[in-house]
């Protein structure tokens, strides 16, 4: 449970990311800022689904076999 909010926390601060830096180059272009949020926000999302699949697998690798 520890890592699911870690990975979130690092998909919020992907997202702040872009948001931010993205405002100081776009403020005045709203279709601009409208793209900007949708990519933010896809990409927080991705970052957290990538985060929690590499977790994931991580925990259910199998044993390597002895043969």
């Amino acid at each position: 449970m520890k890592r699911l909010f870690r990975n979130a926390n690092i998909g919020i601060a992907v997202t702040m990311t872009i948001t931010v830096v993205g405002v100081v180059f776009l403020y005045d272009n709203e279709a601009a800022l409208e793209v900007l949020g949708l990519t933010a926000f896809l990409s927080g999302l991705a970052v957290l689904l990538a985060l929690n699949i590499r977790d994931y697998r991580a925990d259910h690798k199998d044993p390597p076999s002895t043969s």
